[in-house]
């Protein structure tokens, strides 16, 4: 273990090169490529993310410090004494209060906010009003929409929509060149768009329904909060290509893009967090979700994250309550602050009883 332990720092600080061919000879044999690949993009993170990393003598735990967040990353050894997991585990105090939790997330800088509404009461009022970047949340409020549509029979779950090349848009997470010309029901593409947070399966969605039909659902929507500018809705393509100026989708390397910080600059997703709240409760008492199809479907949750933006939600299965959280600034997150911001999380949810 110390000297699997001493071959991950060196990987991480940069005084070994890295492969996935190296990795996966001191891997326990038992993970797959896939593994073996998310194990090195992993490490690759954490060795672009420039920590202030120091080996704890004769432990399996690397200490870790990114800004005011500290933590450790904890080396798995598995049967054979080679490698069989990295975990990263920040340092978080116990949250019992939503001003408690405002406090540790606002160590990361920029601007903070969360809303939090139990049984259909705001837990905090003078919270979750702030127009902030939230990126893919957007996501549940067009699903919201959608099946709204497909409840009073204006679509049909089961109606086929071919996927073109000029569908395809940037970051897409599940449709790709490959599935040109393939055809997909709303049913699928509602499943991509909100559990794989799929870009072009949101992008394919906005053109069935019509820009205009969702624009006008979301300019009543922000009638209640008369301090918010609604923005047009945009597909992810023409956000991100405008944001980026990326002119050809099959010539950018998503990699060049992960630290340009471009919500300061309107290209992203803003949304007051009760507004997206209220949203997660609605889209809860739909018949059927995504996450119905999945082991784990009492925790309802959606991500969204981009340079400088960290977001998310959560409510339970046929609830009435639902918790939300958004931080932005200036610079790109690095992946010990984003373990950190959901391990908040996970304290907060814990103590709000959602798990």
């Amino acid at each position: 273990m110390d000297t699997l332990t001493n071959l991950i720092l060196d990987y991480v600080t940069g005084e070994k090169g890295l492969s996935n061919i190296a990795l996966k000879n001191i891997v326990e044999d038992k993970h797959g490529s896939n593994e073996v690949h998310r194990l090195f993009n992993l490490i690759e993170k954490l060795k672009n993310d420039n920590l202030k990393v120091e080996r704890i003598n004769n432990t399996n735990i690397i200490k870790l410090k990114s800004g005011k967040v500290t933590g450790n990353l904890r080396v798995v050894s598995g049967k054979t004494g080679r490698l069989d997991k990295l975990i990263i585990e920040p340092y978080v105090e116990e949250i019992s209060t939503v001003d408690s939790l405002i406090n540790k997330l606002s160590l990361l800088g920029g601007v903070v906010d969360v809303s939090c509404i139990i049984d259909g009461e705001n837990l905090n009022k003078k919270i979750g009003l702030k127009d902030m970047a939230v990126s893919s949340l957007v996501k549940v409020v067009i699903a919201v929409f959608i099946l709204n549509e497909i409840k009073m029979k204006n679509i049909s779950m089961n109606y086929e929509l071919e996927v073109r090349e000029e569908d395809l848009s940037y970051l897409s997470a599940g449709l790709s060149y490959k599935d040109i010309g393939k055809k997909v029901k709303i049913k699928e593409l509602l499943s991509l768009m909100l559990i794989a947070s799929d870009n072009t399966a949101m992008d394919i969605l906005l053109k069935i329904i019509g820009k205009h039909k969702i624009e006008k659902y979301m300019k009543d929507l922000f009638h209640t909060y008369e301090d918010m500018n609604f923005k047009e809705i945009r597909t992810t393509k023409s956000l991100y290509g405008e944001a980026w100026n990326i002119k050809n989708i099959y010539c950018y390397n998503p990699r060049d893009y992960i630290n340009e910080i471009r919500w300061d600059k309107g290209m992203d997703y803003f949304f007051p967090l009760r507004l997206i709240n209220e949203i997660m409760i609605k889209l809860n008492k739909f018949k059927w979700l995504p996450w119905d199809e999945l082991p784990m479907n009492k925790l309802i949750y959606k991500g969204g994250s981009a340079p400088g933006v960290l977001s998310a939600a959560w409510t339970i299965r046929n609830k009435n309550s639902a918790f939300s959280l958004s931080v932005n600034r200036q610079e790109s997150y690095s992946i010990l602050e984003e373990v950190y911001v959901y391990e908040c999380a996970r304290k907060m949810l814990i103590n709000l009883k959602f798990i």
